[in-house]
């Protein structure tokens, strides 16, 4: 569950990934930013953080930089992440083709169009593109080739919308 409680979806983020998460989206909440996901990869001395960030306004480079500063504090600071202080931190906006990470997420883009990839097989697909049509606490319903499905939440591995570039 996310600080903001929307429940994540199943993208495998360890303990340490989700406590990071939580405490910078309390610190940049009051400047209207939320990070929407945290990766920590890496071994020993080569490890890394990358943060996924969002502003409605839109994310700029300063936003960037803030999140990256603050993360660069929580990890001096914070008991929890002693032995990654030398960690490089990468954070960056979610692109055009964002990641879906929460229910939320999916309520927030019905009518756009998504690629969804599955945990296993449903009516024979792995992969669904389509149109969220409308979304529950525990379904995503997505139209495709004028046949709608019904996907559990708890199937999802990965998610993305799939806008197009005009030009």
């Amino acid at each position: 569950v996310a600080p903001n409680g929307a429940i994540l979806l199943s993208v495998p983020m360890n303990d340490l990934e989700i406590e990071l998460m939580q405490i910078v989206n309390d610190l940049v909440l009051k400047k209207d930013i939320r990070v929407l996901n945290t990766k920590i990869t890496g071994w020993k001395n080569a490890r890394k953080a990358e943060v996924i960030i969002e502003k409605i306004s839109g994310v700029t480079l300063d936003d960037c930089a803030l999140v990256s500063n603050i993360i660069d504090d929580v990890i001096k600071h914070n008991k929890s992440f002693v032995g990654l202080k030398d960690m490089s931190i990468e954070v960056s906006s979610p692109g055009i083709n964002r990641g879906l990470y929460s229910i939320d997420d999916f309520k927030l883009f019905i009518g756009e169009k998504v690629i969804v990839k599955l945990k296993k097989s449903l009516d024979g697909l792995k992969n669904i593109k389509g149109v969220i049509v409308d979304v529950n606490t525990s379904d995503i319903i997505l139209k495709t080739n004028k046949i709608e499905i019904t996907v559990p939440y708890s199937q999802i591995q990965k998610a993305n919308l799939n806008r197009e570039i005009k030009v």
